[in-house]
């Protein structure tokens, strides 16, 4: 069996920033508030700015003020024809590239959610509370020009809304939760009345962020502290998981290039999970998985400046590239670019 990793060789690295989309017609990534998109061509073009002002413009040029005041993009996908959707610093912004101007904006509703989902011009996220009394959640969706947003799913037995996730293979929309047992939850609703179709749920087993999809399984990796950490897979309506690699950390993000599928943890340090590092997981087949890469948590405090962690772009990839950047680690904020190959 040949082992499936990166060499590093195979590394570009492009410079600071965070990757937010990516497609076919190139890469949307941010440096602060600022959002800019480089093209197949490698031409880079500023879009817009979102500072509020100029010491939030002073301030945001550090990297340890985003990370502390967690005021860095986390969201960028594109809407309609030149107009872009935006989640930052607790906003959402409507704009209009051509004009390089904010058509609307209003505030989300708790914290940044993970992870977003689109069906065409219709857009999904999940509430992020950490509100002790645990109120109802809720999943919300809105449409052009989304100055509104519209719940169609209320939760009353979930701490929050972990990821939103649109099934390319048969239109349906998946949501995860936690965080305790009873909390932890895998969903897959109908888009017509967001009825439950499947569920996965009860146990830290079922504890994740985020799903990859492909014709035939389901693949996730688990998100606690409580626990050791594992990807698993399912077979698209059986319950039966299959349980494929252990990791050093809890999984929070995933992305899928072509046929190959990608995982990266946190260093969310606990009793369990004692690793220093972030690992980033490979797997071509599904089948056999590999830690193709680590990076060294940095020294700041794991809390007050974030989890060390890898993040991919938003969107269906350009089918020859993984995109990739870090925050908390030794390398900090830094866009990151490999090959795909057979």
């Amino acid at each position: 069996m040949t082992k499936y990793t990166f060499r590093k060789s195979k590394f570009e690295t492009l410079g600071e920033g965070m990757v937010n989309y990516c497609d076919k017609d190139g890469l949307f990534f941010s440096r602060g508030k600022s959002i800019f998109k480089r093209d197949r061509d490698g031409k880079i073009t500023k879009i817009i700015s979102l500072y509020l002002n100029s010491p939030d413009l002073l301030l945001s040029k550090s990297k340890l003020y985003r990370r502390l005041t967690r005021s860095h993009i986390n969201h960028i996908l594109p809407v309609q024809d030149d107009h872009l959707l935006v989640f930052v610093s607790g906003k959402i912004y409507y704009i209009n590239i051509k004009k390089e101007e904010i058509v609307y904006s209003c505030d989300i509703q708790g914290s940044q959610p993970i992870h977003i989902a689109s069906i065409g011009d219709t857009v999904y996220y999940g509430q992020y509370l950490r509100d002790p009394n645990k109120p109802p959640i809720k999943l919300l969706c809105s449409s052009p020009p989304y100055s509104s947003w519209t719940p169609v799913k209320i939760f009353d037995d979930i701490r929050h809304i972990h990821g939103v996730f649109r099934d390319p293979y048969t239109g349906s929309i998946w949501v995860t939760t936690g965080d305790d047992d009873k909390e932890s939850k895998i969903l897959q609703f109908s888009e017509e009345n967001f009825e439950v179709q499947f569920s996965l749920e009860g146990s830290q087993t079922y504890r994740t962020v985020t799903l990859l999809f492909d014709e035939e399984y389901i693949y996730y990796g688990t998100d606690t502290p409580r626990e050791k950490n594992f990807i698993y897979r399912f077979r698209r309506g059986s319950s039966q998981l299959e349980k494929l690699t252990e990791t050093g950390g809890s999984v929070f993000f995933g992305t899928k290039v072509k046929n190959h599928l990608f995982f990266s943890t946190a260093w969310e340090p606990s009793e369990v999970n004692k690793e220093d590092k972030v690992e980033l997981w490979s797997s071509k087949n599904g089948r056999e998985w590999h830690n193709s890469i680590t990076f060294q948590k940095d020294w700041w405090h794991n809390k007050l400046f974030r989890y060390g962690m890898i993040f991919f772009p938003d969107g269906p990839g350009d089918d020859e590239h993984l995109w990739f950047s870090t925050m908390g680690t030794k390398n900090d904020q830094i866009i990151y670019r490999m090959p795909i190959t057979e």
